[in-house]
């Protein structure tokens, strides 16, 4: 992985380990903007609500997993990146990161 970061319901910066070159404030806000719209397409789609968001840029993959309480692990992917196996590892242990916070 390139860098992850956890932000708050708020747009804010918990706790990061971003690459270089990142902006950690811009990754938390607009993280938390995608997670809340994304659960909002949800709502509207009779979908329920955001369990993860996949974006696949030209650089890199990039996911965002909501922990609750508006709380979202942000995780920025290194290119090529087969992510299922991180997939199943935010699915299985978010109760378990969730509670770390």
């Amino acid at each position: 992985m390139a860098g992850v970061a956890v932000v708050s319901g708020d747009g804010l910066v918990i706790e990061e380990a971003l690459g270089p070159g990142t902006d950690p404030d811009g990754v938390a806000a607009l993280a938390t903007t995608v997670a809340r719209h994304g659960g909002e397409l949800g709502t509207a789609a009779g979908l329920g609500s955001l369990a993860t968001a996949v974006l696949e840029y030209e650089g890199a993959p990039a996911v965002i997993g909501p922990l609750g309480g508006g709380a979202s692990l942000v995780v920025v992917a290194r290119p090529g990146t087969d992510l299922g196996g991180l997939l199943y590892l935010l699915r299985h242990h978010r109760g378990a990161i969730a509670d770390l916070l």
